[in-house]
């Protein structure tokens, strides 16, 4: 299995203290792939929080960072790490009008696509998120290897529910803009059943505007490799390459005394039957 992770980092302070927290998540999981969200890079420093990891955490990580000019100053995008080395990446900042900028980040790590991903977050922002939505799917799809062995898969932070347009949309379950497509949703398909929080104000960093409780972190991958006739009993016991088998929420409480973000992050595992070795 695959395992892959995310969490919308927050850039805020006590950055270092939580930078702990969050690595003592990641040792805790034993992700292959880590997606992060709100990474920011200061125009005096070189290293990111993105780095930081990479750097601490146990075995060889690559990490790859794209930011773009943030109204606070330097730069604020999205990181992803990785037990394989970064084979190619690419940037896109997405339409909006947000003090943050929103982006997605596009990687290619032993040979599997994974895009990660920061939409907007203003509460009245359903008509610009169903505008990245569709540009998200369109960017993931032309840079996915033809020959890759698992379908797309996107992660990150949304900034809206299950309900919202620009989830439907990504789950097959409406168009935008006259356009379809198809990701299986994690939680829905693998989670404890519960609804899924990732916003809650069971979060002490959460603040007390927060407006609701909700699930708004993802992660997606496309449709399963199955083989023709799997459906019908083919190897019936053995997920197909590219399914989504098992879900979990991180992030929920400390494990070394403070909350890792203001987020709770996510986990899945996603079934990759010639898995290659870390390197």
């Amino acid at each position: 299995m695959l395992r892959i992770m995310t969490l919308n980092s927050w850039f805020r302070s006590p950055l270092p203290t939580r930078a702990a927290e969050i690595r003592s998540w990641i040792e805790a999981t034993a992700p292959h792939v880590i997606c992060l969200q709100e990474i920011q890079r200061h125009d005096d420093l070189a290293q990111t929080l993105a780095d930081q990891l990479a750097s601490d955490l146990p075995g060889t990580w690559h990490v790859v960072f794209a930011g773009f000019p943030a109204r606070l100053g330097g730069l604020i995008g999205n990181a992803i790490l990785s037990r394989w080395p970064i084979q190619g990446s690419q940037a896109l900042r997405l339409p909006g009008e947000d003090a943050l900028p929103k982006s997605v980040l596009h990687a290619r790590t032993a040979g599997i696509d994974v895009c990660c991903i920061h939409l907007a977050s203003a509460p009245d922002g359903a008509g610009i998120r169903e505008r990245q939505a569709v540009m998200i799917d369109e960017f993931a799809r032309d840079r996915a290897a033809g020959n890759s062995p698992l379908p797309p898969i996107l992660a990150g932070d949304f900034n809206a529910t299950p309900g919202a347009s620009a989830i439907r949309f990504l789950r097959g379950e409406q168009t935008l803009h006259g356009k379809s497509t198809f990701y299986q949703d994690a939680w829905a398909a693998a989670g404890d059943g519960t609804p899924g929080h990732t916003w809650t104000s069971r979060n002490p960093h959460t603040p007390p505007a927060h407006l609701f409780d909700a699930r708004c972190d993802y992660i997606f991958a496309g449709v399963p490799h199955a083989p023709l006739g799997w459906s019908t009993g083919h190897n019936p016991t053995v997920p197909p390459a590219g399914q989504i088998t098992s879900a979990a929420l991180l992030c929920t409480y400390p494990k070394t005394g403070i909350m890792a973000s203001d987020h709770y992050g996510l986990a899945a595992d996603i079934c990759w039957p010639d898995l290659p070795p870390p390197t």
